[in-house]
C-alpha cells in the first residue's frame, strides 16, 4: 500500500517508461535504491566487439503541462524542518543524466528530452518544446533462423573459454 500519492504516481510513471523502452527493443535496468540520481539505465547499443553503451533516464510526471528538470524548481522549495533552511535542489543536467522522460500518467503519453535539450530549461512546456524520438531497434523473432551471436567476440578453439 502506498503511503503517499507522489510515490504511487512516480512508480506508475517509471513503469510506463520501462514498458515503452521494452516495446522499443531495449532493456531497462532499474536501480535497487530510490536514492540514485537516475530512475532507469538503458542498454542502448551492444556492438559486435566491445562493451555495451548505457544511458541514464530520469522519469518525471507531467504537471500543469510541464516537465521539471530538477528535484525542486527555483522558488518552489520545501524546508528541512519548521523554519529550517531550504532543501537542496538537484539539477539533473549537472549529473549528465542522458534523458528526461516526462510522463502524463492519465494518457500514458511519454515526452523524451535529451540532455542537450533539457539542460536549457528549468521546466519544459510539453506543448511548446517538441519531444525527441528515443528511437527503436529491431528485435528478431525467435522463430527466424539466427546468425551467430554478434554480441560476443569469436573464441578460437585453442583459446578455450577460461
Amino acid at each position: 500500500m502506498y503511503r503517499y500519492s507522489s510515490n504511487q504516481s512516480g512508480d506508475l510513471a517509471e513503469s510506463i517508461v520501462s514498458a515503452d523502452i521494452i516495446k522499443r527493443g531495449y532493456v531497462p535496468l532499474l536501480p535497487t535504491s530510490h536514492g540514485h540520481i537516475y530512475d532507469i539505465l538503458v542498454e542502448r547499443n551492444h556492438p559486435k566487439f566491445g562493451p555495451p553503451t548505457f544511458e541514464t533516464i530520469q522519469v518525471k510526471c507531467v504537471r500543469g503541462g510541464c516537465v521539471h528538470t530538477s528535484t525542486r524548481p527555483q522558488g518552489n522549495f520545501e524546508r528541512v524542518s519548521v523554519n529550517g533552511k531550504p532543501r537542496n535542489s538537484t539539477f539533473y543536467a549537472d549529473y549528465c543524466i542522458a534523458w528526461i522522460a516526462g510522463v502524463d500518467t492519465s494518457s500514458e503519453k511519454i515526452y523524451y528530452y535529451p540532455l542537450e535539450v533539457y539542460r536549457q530549461y528549468e521546466r519544459i512546456n510539453v506543448k511548446k518544446i517538441e519531444p525527441t524520438d528515443f528511437g527503436c531497434r529491431d528485435v528478431p523473432s525467435s522463430r527466424q533462423p539466427q546468425t551467430p551471436d554478434d554480441t560476443t567476440a569469436p573464441v578460437e578453439e585453442s583459446q578455450g573459454l577460461f
